[in-house]
C-alpha cells in the first residue's frame, strides 16, 4: 500500500496520531518509542481501520516518537514502508477558569436540607460546591452541578453550615472560590429524635467458608440519640446455618443478628427485630448517637454453599413495642384499643405491625391499626375460622386485610392505637402485646 503521510497533536498526557487513506482493505499499526527516530519501536496499535490513534499511556513533558505503517488487512508481512517518523511531546492544556460565582445563597429547607444557589458565571459549564461547619473553611466538596443550584441532603437539625462555590470549565480547571453562603437547619424535633432510615445495595459475594467475610458500610452524618434499631437485611444463600450475621456500630459496639441457625434453609430476607429477633438485643445501641460509619458484617462459616449480601436497611428511632394483657370482650362492637404514643417525628415511608394474641376462634376477630391522623388500616377481618391466635407480623408474614401503603407519606409521631373487637359469641381472648416498626 502507499505509504501514508502521518501528523501529531499533543494534548495533557495523550497524543493524537493522524494520518492519509493508503486506499480500499487496508489497515494499519502504530509504533512509538521513546528514544528517537533511529531506535527500536513498540507497536502500540494493531489493524486499525480508521485514519487516526489516540495513545492515551502517556505522560506530559516527554518525548514520543511515532511511525505508521499501512499493510492489506489479515496480511500483515505484506506492509508498506513506514511513514516518517515524527516527534511529540504532550503538555499540561493551560487551564483559564471562569470567574467565581457571586451572589451565594443557602436556604434551610428542613431538618436536615439546605439549598445553595448562586449566579452564573460566564464560560461555566459546570460548578464544585463545598461545605464547612466552620466559617471560613476548611471546605470539603460535597457535590457539582451544572445548574446554579444545588440540594444538599444528610445535615444535622439546629446546625449551622457553610458554603462556597467554585465555576468549572472542565474537570480540572476551577476558579477559586466564591464568597460564603452560610444558614441554619431546621430547629430540631421537640419531645423525640427523628425516624430515620438508610440503605445500600452493595452486592457483595459471601466468600466462602472464611473468617473475614464481606462488610457493608453506610455512613451516616445526622446526629441523633438512638431509642431503636431496626436491620432490614437482603442474603441469598443457599445454608442459612453456614452464615453469621452482625451489624457493628460506629463506637465498634457489635451486636449479632443471626448466628448460625436456620440449618440447611435458603436465604435471609427479614427486618431484625420485629420480624426476626435478633441473635442478640439491638437495645444495645439504645442511648448511642447515629452519627458515623454503620457496618453490615456477614461471615461464611462452613464449606460448600455459596451467596450474595444483595441489600440492607437500618432505621433509627422508628421501633416501639407495649405489653398489653387486655383481655378482649367477647361479641362487644367497642373491643378494646391500645395506644403506643410515637415521638420520633419523620415521615413513614413503610411500616410493619406484629401482633400476638391468644384466641379460640380467629374468624371472630377484627383487628386494625389507626394512625395518629385516624387513618384505619384492617390488618385482620374475620377471617381464619376456628383457628386458634394471631401471633404474625404485617405485612411481612401474613398480607393484611388492608393495604399498609395507606399510611405512607403520613406523620410518623403520635398516637398509633391498635383495636382488636371480637363480634360473634362464645370464645374470648387475650391481646398480649404489639410492636410498631415505623421506617
Amino acid at each position: 500500500p502507499a505509504t501514508p503521510t502521518m501528523s501529531l497533536a499533543a494534548g495533557s498526557n495523550s497524543a493524537t496520531v493522524s494520518w492519509t487513506n493508503s486506499g480500499a482493505g487496508v489497515v494499519y499499526d502504530v509504533f512509538r518509542n521513546e528514544t528517537g527516530c533511529n531506535a527500536g519501536f513498540t507497536k502500540v496499535a494493531n489493524d486499525v481501520a480508521g485514519t487516526s490513534y489516540a495513545d492515551n499511556v502517556v505522560a506530559n513533558n516527554f518525548t514520543y516518537y511515532y511511525q505508521v505503517i499501512a499493510h492489506p488487512s489479515g496480511t500483515e508481512a505484506c506492509g508498506g514502508v513506514p511513514a516518517t517518523c515524527q516527534s511529540v511531546t504532550p503538555a499540561p492544556v493551560a487551564c483559564t477558569p471562569p470567574a467565581p460565582p457571586t451572589g451565594v445563597t443557602v436556604t434551610a429547607t428542613g431538618q436536615t436540607t439546605a439549598t445553595v444557589s448562586w449566579t452564573a458565571s460566564a464560560g461555566a459549564t459546570g460548578y464544585n460546591v463545598l461545605r464547612s461547619t466552620t466559617s471560613g473553611g476548611p471546605y470539603t466538596q460535597i457535590g457539582t452541578s451544572a445548574t446554579t443550584s444545588f440540594n444538599d441532603t444528610g445535615l444535622t437539625c439546629n446546625t449551622p453550615y457553610f458554603y462556597v462555590v467554585q465555576a468549572t470549565n472542565s474537570p480540572t480547571c476551577a476558579s477559586g472560590n466564591s464568597a460564603e453562603g452560610t444558614a441554619t437547619t431546621n430547629s430540631c424535633p421537640v419531645g423525640g429524635n427523628q425516624v430515620l432510615t438508610f440503605s445500600a445495595a452493595p452486592a457483595l459475594a459471601i466468600p466462602d467458608n472464611n473468617t473475614t467475610g464481606v462488610t457493608s458500610t453506610i455512613n451516616v452524618a445526622t446526629g441523633q440519640t438512638i431509642t431503636s434499631v431496626s436491620v432490614t437485611v437482603g442474603i441469598t444463600h443457599t445454608f442459612q446455618g453456614d452464615l453469621e450475621v452482625a451489624l457493628i456500630g460506629p463506637d465498634n459496639t457489635t451486636v449479632l443478628l443471626h448466628n448460625r441457625t436456620g440449618g440447611s434453609a435458603d436465604n435471609i430476607n427479614t427486618t431484625y427485630n420485629i420480624t426476626t429477633r435478633s441473635a442478640q438485643a439491638l437495645s444495645a445501641f439504645t442511648g448511642k448517637n447515629t452519627a458515623g460509619a454503620w457496618k453490615l458484617r456477614v461471615r461464611d462459616l462452613a464449606a460448600a454453599d455459596v451467596g450474595t449480601l444483595n441489600t440492607w436497611k437500618i432505621t433509627f428511632n422508628g421501633y416501639s413495642t407495649l405489653t398489653a394483657n387486655t383481655a378482649i370482650p367477647d361479641n362487644n362492637t367497642t373491643g378494646i384499643t391500645s395506644t403506643i404514643n410515637v415521638a420520633a417525628t419523620g415521615t413513614v415511608t413503610s411500616l410493619s405491625v406484629r401482633v400476638d394474641i391468644t384466641h379460640t376462634f380467629q374468624g371472630d376477630l377484627e383487628v386494625a391499626l389507626i394512625g395518629p391522623d385516624n387513618t384505619t388500616v384492617l390488618l385482620h377481618n374475620r377471617t381464619g375460622g376456628t383457628t386458634d391466635n394471631i401471633k404474625t407480623v404485617y405485612a411481612d408474614l401474613t398480607v393484611p386485610a388492608q393495604a399498609l401503603s395507606a399510611f405512607t407519606g403520613k406523620a410518623t409521631n403520635g398516637a398509633w392505637k391498635l383495636r382488636v373487637r371480637d363480634l360473634a359469641a362464645v370464645d374470648t381472648g387475650t391481646l398480649n402485646f404489639w410492636e410498631l416498626d415505623l421506617r
